[in-house]
């Protein structure tokens, strides 16, 4: 089984990379953000930020580890599953100990201060920058807590989004292309 775990600060351009690389590649597509959601909803919460904040960061990153991991188990052996934001530095620990034989990597996506608040502002329907600017902070913030730091340190591809995507995207089809 080959999982790919995709880390970075608030607003690089995960999600659409990892969606995007997965579709390419006929692979499943895993965002932590609706897993989290899920999780809140089902807890009886209308948003994760109120379910972590009642919970505590350590319980919420417990079930959202142990909820993707099982998503991940079910999945067939032979398709690629992307995970985007990933910032639990336990994170593939778990999947090793869960998952016998798994071919993980983790691929860092980066950008811009000024780039990550511009798409922040966009998919919170065009606020203020401003208000995008605090929103990444606060975010990135529970990142670093959980373990995003590590993650980061320890991943095996770094790419750099500059506003195109396309180029990040294609260096992970290159690096997934190379270690076959």
């Amino acid at each position: 089984m080959s999982v790919l775990l995709l880390t970075g600060e608030s607003g690089a351009g995960k999600s659409t990379v990892g969606h995007n690389v997965a579709a390419a590649r006929n692979g499943l597509h895993i965002a932590e953000r609706e897993v989290s959601r899920a999780i809140a909803a089902e807890k009886g919460y209308q948003r994760s930020r109120h379910w972590v904040c009642d919970v505590g960061l350590s319980e919420a990153a417990t079930a959202i580890r142990q909820r993707t991991v099982e998503m991940v188990g079910a999945q067939p052996k032979d398709r690629l599953t992307i995970i985007d934001g990933v910032y639990d530095a336990k994170f593939p620990e778990a999947l090793r100990l869960a998952i016998p034989r798994i071919k993980l990597g983790i691929v860092a996506v980066e950008a811009s201060l000024g780039l990550r608040a511009k798409r922040c502002a966009q998919r919170m329907g065009g606020i203020a920058l401003q208000k995008a600017l605090a929103e990444v902070a606060y975010l990135d913030a529970i990142k670093h807590e959980v373990g995003m730091d590590e993650l980061i340190a320890a991943a095996d591809l770094v790419v750099v989004n500059e506003g195109y995507l396309e180029a990040a995207e294609t260096q992970i089809h290159d690096w997934l292309d190379r270690r076959g």
